[in-house]
């Protein structure tokens, strides 16, 4: 996994990724990270991610968010927000 600085640095980088032949394959909300996945040149799967500011991370009884929610990398590359 590469961990990327934040959302505006994941969307640019899947869109140079997209642009020279590389799709983004999936797009999952783990709660305290944003994940894209795409495949390598030698067919690995490679996950590509940021984290959201710590206060995300916990909800109000401060237990870890922890999610595995499956979104449209599309509307994350058209400007739309990410995963709530």
């Amino acid at each position: 996994a590469f961990l990327v600085a934040d959302r505006a640095a994941l969307v640019a980088l899947a869109r140079r990724l997209e642009a020279h032949g590389h799709p983004i394959l999936s797009g999952w909300d783990h709660g305290a990270t944003v994940s894209l996945y795409v495949r390598d040149p030698d067919g690995h799967t490679v996950e590509l991610y940021y984290d959201r500011p710590r206060e995300h991370w916990y909800d109000a009884r401060g237990h870890p968010v922890l999610r595995a929610a499956r979104f449209d990398p599309g509307a994350l590359l058209r400007g739309a927000e990410a995963p709530a």
